[in-house]
């Protein structure tokens, strides 16, 4: 779950047959038994994950605190009122509802024979299709099916907040990942949560205070307009909002190096903010010990750790501390490390740092994907209306659109605007993995990163991600890359103001 508040459960796998798999909260372990493991194996590696994901949710979710408290206080009148409550079914509902979400949020994707796994479980162990505690057997059945459904919703909201993300939709950005924290919590929607906060706060500073694209920094709005006492306040409750996030992450996990190479950049952003050099230094100094002190600790307290995917990530960082540091000989020396490494982020500061600029594909090299036949502006102008929706707040409402093909979705976000502000519809097309055909000028997914940058030109900002690199060009397309350097998502993309 990526939750290290809490101790993490010793896993037993035991041979007796009794309960198929348990939680015991007063020695904080999970059983599973030899049986119930040996049904699970024949569906797979996700029903085994679907066992365990429910157990940790039982633990996760505190399920046995009621009666380890009624226990406590048994010799008195609301001990015995406690013992008296039956919740177990609840328990058992939420536990398959949110453990569903956590295998799938940990890689193992949606769990789809459910019910194959349930009748041979129930069969190899004689049960009965009702048992006391727990809903039964046909409806535990039904209400897995319908967790897909949620779960699946769940993703798709989590893939939209990121994708507004991207593109500069910030506010609505932050609005989604809200949501989803209302339902559920990881330290990957806290981080998130907390780059978009940081995002935001970016794009308030003009160009002469911040020269330069931070790492998990997607946009940076540059103006030249002087920044009023208000917009500097609410800058800096961006950056202490986004801190908050983050070292909400750390506490849940203390080896998730995204939250540390955010939380760094979160400090250049304080020191650019502050007018005041004291407070300045003080930010620097806390970015610097991250960097030195930190994450140094953690490379030699948790060596399993994988800190080479954040190298270049580091590299920038130390280069812009560097810079703000009056040190500009070690700051271009290490940004043309990051930059010989291929990270786009590093490529523009180097250029920057070099005294030059550059500039993002030029309006006469606008080029148009077309996934499968389809674009955004032209799925856009069908009204075509999905039935499928979730009303994120009063504003903003998320439509997932069936489309029938194999090679992409189309997600879509609305905005109806109000008395000050004009209201929108941004579409998304997506490709799926199963797209073969060119989407533009002979690429195709799997072609490689410096291909999409010759038919392209330089992305107008990138971002790294766990596994390689979001390229985003303004007016044309959102590419994601693989760590080796080959493009495996392509997003076509178009916003329509409302009349």
């Amino acid at each position: 779950k990526g939750d290290r508040r809490m101790p993490v459960p010793q896993l037993n796998l035991r041979s007796e047959e009794a309960h198929v798999a348990s939680m015991d909260y007063r020695k904080v372990d999970i059983s599973l038994e030899k049986k119930a493991y040996d049904v699970a194996e024949k569906y797979g590696d996700e029903a085994i994950a679907f066992l365990l994901a429910h157990e940790l949710t039982h633990y996760y979710e505190k399920h046995g605190w009621r009666s380890d408290y009624a226990d406590a206080v048994s010799d008195l009148e609301t001990g015995k009122i406690l013992n008296s409550l039956n919740d177990k079914i609840l328990n058992e509902v939420q536990a398959d509802v949110l453990g569903g979400y956590l295998a799938y949020s940990a890689g193992f994707g949606i769990f789809e024979k459910v019910n194959l796994l349930f009748n041979d479980l129930y069969k190899s162990y004689g049960m009965k299709d009702k048992l006391i505690g727990y809903p039964s057997k046909n409806d535990r059945i039904s209400l897995a099916e319908r967790n897909q459904k949620q779960i699946v919703k769940l993703s798709n909201v989590f893939e939209m907040a990121g994708l507004l993300t991207i593109v500069g939709k910030y506010m609505e950005a932050y609005a989604y990942y809200g949501y989803l924290l209302n339902k559920y919590q990881s330290r990957e929607l806290y981080n998130n949560a907390g780059l978009t906060c940081m995002m935001l706060a970016g794009s308030m500073l003009d160009s002469e205070s911040l020269k330069f694209d931070l790492p998990g920094v997607m946009d940076l709005e540059f103006s030249g307009d002087s920044r009023s006492a208000s917009t500097f306040d609410q800058v800096n409750k961006l950056i202490n909002e986004a801190l908050i996030h983050f070292e909400t992450c750390i506490i849940m996990n203390k080896t998730y190096l995204p939250a540390y190479i955010n939380k760094v950049s979160v400090y250049i952003l304080m020191a650019v903010n502050n007018p005041q050099s004291e407070i300045r230094n003080i930010a620097l100094t806390n970015g610097n010990h991250i960097i030195d002190i930190e994450l140094a600790e953690l490379k030699m307290l948790h060596p399993e750790s994988d800190y080479d995917r954040y190298e270049d990530e580091v590299l920038i960082l130390k280069s812009i501390l560097a810079y703000f540091g009056n040190d500009k000989s070690t700051s271009i020396n290490l940004m043309t490390k990051a930059s010989d490494m291929g990270n786009e982020v590093a490529k523009k500061n180097l250029a920057i740092l070099n005294g030059s600029i550059m500039t993002p594909v030029s309006p006469d090299k606008v080029l148009k994907v077309n996934i499968d036949g389809m674009t955004a502006a032209q799925f856009l102008s069908s009204d075509l209306v999905s039935r499928n929706q979730t009303k994120i707040d009063e504003d903003y409402t998320f439509r997932i659109n069936d489309v029938k093909t194999e090679n992409f979705r189309v997600l879509t976000h609305e905005y109806k605007g109000d008395e000050q502000n004009s209201g929108f519809d941004l579409g998304f097309v997506v490709s799926k993995r199963s797209m073969t055909a060119s989407f533009l000028n002979g690429l195709m997914l799997g072609s490689e990163k410096q291909s999409a940058l010759d038919v392209l030109g330089n992305p107008t900002r990138s971002l790294s991600h766990l596994g390689g690199e979001i390229l985003y060009f303004k007016d044309s397309c959102i590419i994601i890359t693989n760590k080796d350097n080959k493009i495996e998502k392509v997003i076509d993309f178009k916003e329509v103001l409302k009349p």
